[in-house]
């Protein structure tokens, strides 16, 4: 897997080039305004909201200091991005 970025000038920074849909979600939080250091997708990064695959489900949480808060689970992507998107609002 690869990772995009780290510098904080691309919107795609911090994504895992696996899944098109994790591209796609970035763009739409793009479009919304949402500065990508709010979030990470694919990968855990520290002081963001993050949403990664964890075997066959889907988590998003925020994640500080090594740890997971306010965690919760899904079994399609299409529910965890809707959190994702809900919670950067």
């Amino acid at each position: 897997m690869a990772v995009i970025g780290g510098s904080g000038r691309s919107t795609l920074e911090g994504i895992v080039l696996k899944d098109l849909r994790f591209i796609q979600l970035a763009r739409e939080l793009e479009n919304m305004g949402v500065p990508s250091e709010y979030y990470s997708i694919g990968i855990v990064r520290n002081e963001r909201t993050c949403l990664v695959p964890i075997e066959e489900k889907w988590l998003v949480f925020y994640s500080e200091g090594g740890s997971a808060g306010d965690e919760k689970e899904f079994d399609l992507f299409e529910a965890a991005k809707a959190e994702l998107i809900s919670r950067l609002r």
